[in-house]
């Protein structure tokens, strides 16, 4: 007699999730910044800036996280 097994997700395990990578969502692994020569790409248009120091954050649009972008706003 065999054990029922249980379903498989389609979810990528999160030993292979890129989290950690730049660019990318630490919670889901989405990919937030294309960089390519001569320009940043941000795929998402929402973007948070704090006012202190200038720091900006995309949110992700996968799973709606904050992700830390390579720009600054000055001004």
């Amino acid at each position: 007699m065999q054990w029922p097994r249980e379903p498989k997700s389609k979810a990528t395990p999160a030993w292979r999730r890129p989290q950690d990578a730049p660019g990318r969502c630490h919670v889901c692994g989405a990919k937030v910044v294309v960089k390519s020569p001569g320009e940043v790409v941000i795929k998402n248009a929402i973007l948070r800036v704090d006012q202190s120091s200038g720091r900006v954050a995309a949110k992700c649009c996968r799973c709606k996280a904050w992700v830390a972008v390579p720009l600054t706003f000055t001004g």
